[in-house]
C-alpha cells in the first residue's frame, strides 16, 4: 500500500517506508491504575505560572498573545539570564545563542533538516528517543545505533563510542541524561566525544531535554566556548512541567554560525506566544526556589526503588534490574537479565514481555521494543508521586514473582 500511494501522489518515499517507532500517541486501552509512561513531571504545575494566566487574562495581555504573530524573542534574554544566574562564568551567554523550537523535539528536526538528507548518516547512541530516529529516517538519511551493553548494565562508554565516529557519518548525537535509562553522561566524556567530532568536521548534538534534572555544572552548554560544533537542546516539557505549551530552544556557540543556519531550518514562527510568555514566567518563578525541579524528592524514590530491587535479585533466578542511572533523574529502564546457574546472564533464554507483565499490575509504563538494541524485555518508567510510590512497589514485587 505505501509503495502504491507514494507512487500515485508522488510522495517523499522515506516517510511512507518507514516505520515509526516512537510510543507516543498510542494510548492504552485497558485500565490504568497508575501511569508511569511519558515523561510529565509528576508534581503539580507551580502557583506562580498558574498566577501568569490568570494576570494574562487580566491585564490585556491574553488578547495580544492570541492575535500577533509570535516576533518577540525577549524569553531569550529570559534563559540567558537563567543560566548566567545558576553559576559564574557564563557571562558569554547571550540571546544569540538561543534558537526556539517546538519542544526539543521540533529543534532535533530542524537540525536534521539542517544535517541530514538521501544519503547521510547518523550516529546514535542506542538505546535512544526513538522519535528523533523516525525524524532522522524522513530525511532520508541512514541512522545507525551505537548499542550499550547489557552486561555492562547499559552504561555509557565514550571510549567505544568515539572509536565508532568516523567521517562516514555526517552526524552525532547523544542524550545526557539518557531517555530511556536516565544516566547521565560524564560531562568529560562529552567534551572529548565534540573533540572527536571537530576533528572528523563534523557536529555533535547533545538532546538535554532532561538536563534541568542535573546538577548546575553538569550541562554540555557549559563547553560551548571552546567548542563551536556542539548543538544542545533543552525543553520545558519535563522538569519544567509544560510539556503542553511544546516550548523548547537549541542552544549553540555565538562564533559558530550555526544558528543563523538552524533559524532557517526551523519552520516559521516556532513557539505560540503563549509558551513564550509562560516560559519566561517560569523561569522567573524557578529562580527563587531552593529545589526548583523536586531532586531530593527523586533521589530519595530512586533509593528506595534500587533498595528494593536489590533484595528482590537476590530472591529470583530471573532479575528484574535497573539499568545505569542517575539518582536525581526521574525516568528509569527496567529490564529482565537471565541469569544461570554460573552467575552469568544466559542471552539464549526467552524473556517475558515486561510491558504487559506491568499493565496486568495496572502500571502503565513504556516498552523498550522499538528501542534498537533493545526487545520486550524492557520498559522505561517515570517516577510517580511520593503518595503513589508503593503502588509502583507493589507492582514490581508482583512482576518480579512473574518472572522469578
Amino acid at each position: 500500500m505505501c509503495e502504491k500511494l507514494t507512487g500515485i501522489f508522488h510522495m517523499n518515499p522515506f516517510i511512507p517506508a518507514h516505520e515509526p517507532l516512537d510510543y507516543g500517541g498510542q494510548p492504552e486501552k485497558r485500565e490504568v491504575i497508575l501511569d508511569c509512561s511519558l515523561g510529565v513531571n509528576p508534581a503539580s504545575l507551580d502557583k506562580g505560572i498558574l498566577a501568569a494566566v490568570s494576570s494574562a487574562g487580566k491585564d490585556g495581555i491574553l488578547e495580544k498573545l492570541i492575535k500577533d504573530y509570535p516576533h518577540d524573542d525577549s524569553v531569550k534574554g529570559a534563559l540567558a539570564d537563567w543560566f548566567q544566574r545558576q553559576r559564574a562564568g557564563r557571562e558569554w551567554i547571550r540571546d544569540g545563542c538561543f534558537v526556539l523550537g517546538n519542544g526539543s523535539y521540533g529543534m532535533l528536526c530542524a537540525i536534521n533538516q539542517l544535517f541530514l538528507g538521501p544519503g547521510r548518516r547518523v550516529l546514535g547512541l542506542s538505546p535512544q528517543f526513538t522519535a528523533y530516529i523516525d525524524s532522522a529516517c524522513y530525511t532520508g538519511a541512514q541512522y545507525e545505533a551505537f548499542l550499550l551493553k547489557e552486561a555492562e548494565n547499559y552504561r555509557f562508554d565514550g571510549t567505544r563510542f568515539r572509536e565508532a565516529m568516523s567521517e562516514t557519518y555526517d552526524l552525532f548525537i547523544l542524550e545526557n541524561p539518557n531517555n530511556p535509562t536516565g544516566q547521565a553522561i560524564p560531562l568529560e566524556e562529552i567534551a572529548l566525544t565534540a573533540k572527536r567530532a571537530k576533528e572528523l568536521g563534523r557536529v555533535l548534538v547533545v538532546d538535554e531535554a532532561y538536563g534541568d534534572y542535573l546538577a548546575a555544572d553538569q550541562t554540555a552548554i557549559d563547553l560551548l566556548p571552546d567548542h563551536d560544533n556542539l548543538i544542545v537542546t533543552r525543553s520545558f516539557s519535563k522538569a519544567f512541567g509544560m510539556a503542553g505549551m511544546r516550548f523548547g530552544y537549541a542552544v549553540v556557540s555565538s562564533t559558530g554560525g550555526i544558528a543563523a543556519e538552524l533559524e532557517k531550518a526551523a519552520i516559521p514562527f516556532q513557539c505560540n506566544n503563549f509558551a513564550r510568555y509562560l516560559a519566561a514566567e517560569a523561569l522567573k518563578t524557578k529562580a527563587g526556589l531552593k529545589d526548583p525541579f523536586g531532586v531530593t524528592e527523586i533521589r530519595k524514590e530512586k533509593a528506595v526503588l534500587a533498595e528494593l530491587l536489590s533484595s528482590l535479585k537476590k530472591e529470583t533466578g530471573r532479575c528484574l534490574s535497573m539499568a545505569e542511572t542517575e539518582p536525581s533523574v526521574p525516568i528509569f529502564m527496567l529490564y529482565i537479565g537471565d541469569v544461570s546457574a554460573s552467575g552469568h546472564e544466559d542471552p539464549e533464554a526467552e524473556k517475558p514481555d515486561l510491558y504487559e507483565l506491568f499493565m496486568e499490575a495496572g502500571i502503565l509504563t513504556v516498552s523498550c521494543a522499538t528501542y534498537p538494541g533493545l526487545g520486550k524485555h524492557a520498559v522505561r518508567l517515570m517516577l510517580p508521586p511520593e503518595e503513589k510510590l508503593p503502588v509502583l512497589l507493589e507492582a514490581i514485587k508482583k512482576v518480579s514473582a512473574e518472572i522469578s
